[in-house]
């Protein structure tokens, strides 16, 4: 995608429904194997002649001129006159930093997101030792797609030790598809933020995971998202006791999984009225796995009409 390789004749098609398309195409030829549907997207292996091609393709694919499209840098405590001037069309920026450096990554970071905040679609801040907080800033990435602070192969903020709340721009990040917030041991997602009356977020997928802190998950972390969302994974509040009353309004969830919350007890009412679920996983929530047995479950009829349902 971010190299301007996904086409389609259909113009309302999103890019990554694109994406998806041609990765199942390549699968049915061969060209790639062992093809697993994960959360965030796919894992698979490159058969060792395609992967020989590929790498003669490339070989001479380097260019030094030119505006920067994509761009990892390591901070290694420089300032910002090492980054090229060229930035204008960046796409993609990867930020890492090393174990031993605990601060002074902001600065930096903030004079990235000034240069290429017209352009940029992936940030990926694969440098939590380096960074409390995420860039106040953050909102003027009018074309973000992908959020990812801390792995160059997946869309999250994980195991940001001294995070303790995310920023109020997060708001403003319309055309973001894709949050993943996990394992944030100080992280509260309780914060006041006003959304505003209107939905005009695009969030598509969105995971919870491992932030112990976390006892109701607010309407705010959904970004304006009710009508688009499709993929839910709640998994490891250990603390978390209700699902909210805006998980009914989610009329375009396909996926739901829930996971290792020992305090969910049941499912809402009315949870029947999301018929476009498609697949429900429920997984180590003792109370709620015996209240959606089939068949004998107090909450049975609220999910019968799920076409996959796995409960364990």
């Amino acid at each position: 995608m971010a190299n301007g390789l996904l086409q389609s004749s259909n113009k309302n098609e999103e890019p990554e429904d694109i994406g998806n398309r041609y990765i199942h195409e390549l699968w049915s030829r061969s060209f790639f194997q062992e093809l697993e549907d994960v959360p965030f997207g796919f894992t698979f292996k490159m058969h060792d002649l395609v992967h020989d091609l590929a790498l003669s393709v490339a070989q001479n694919d380097v260019s030094s001129t030119g505006s920067v499209r994509h761009l990892c840098f390591k901070l290694l405590g420089q300032g910002a006159s090492l980054l090229p001037n060229n930035m204008g069309h960046l796409r993609t920026l990867v930020l890492r930093s090393n174990k031993e450096q605990k601060a002074g990554s902001e600065p930096l970071i903030d004079e990235c997101i000034s240069r290429s905040k017209h352009s940029l679609e992936t940030l990926d801040l694969s440098c939590r030792e380096g960074i409390e907080e995420l860039p106040k800033d953050i909102r003027y990435l009018i074309s973000l797609r992908v959020l990812a602070p801390n792995s160059p192969s997946n869309m999250l903020i994980q195991d940001c030790d001294n995070l303790i709340s995310l920023p109020q721009g997060l708001k403003y990040l319309t055309a973001l598809e894709n949050l993943v917030i996990k394992g944030c041991e100080k992280l509260d997602l309780s914060m006041d933020v006003e959304l505003g009356g209107k939905e005009d977020g695009s969030l598509r997928k969105l995971l919870i995971a491992g932030l112990p802190k976390v006892e109701s998950l607010p309407q705010w972390i959904l970004l304006g998202s009710t009508k688009t969302l499709q993929h839910l994974y709640i998994l490891g509040l250990e603390n978390l006791s209700t699902l909210p009353t805006w998980f009914l309004y989610l009329i375009s969830l396909q996926t739901l999984e829930i996971g290792y919350c020992p305090g969910l007890s049941s499912l809402p009412e009315g949870t029947q009225r999301l018929t476009a679920l498609q697949e429900l996983r429920i997984e180590g929530c003792a109370k709620l796995v015996e209240r959606c047995k089939e068949e004998t479950g107090e909450d049975w009829p609220k999910i019968a009409h799920v076409p996959r349902i796995t409960i364990s």
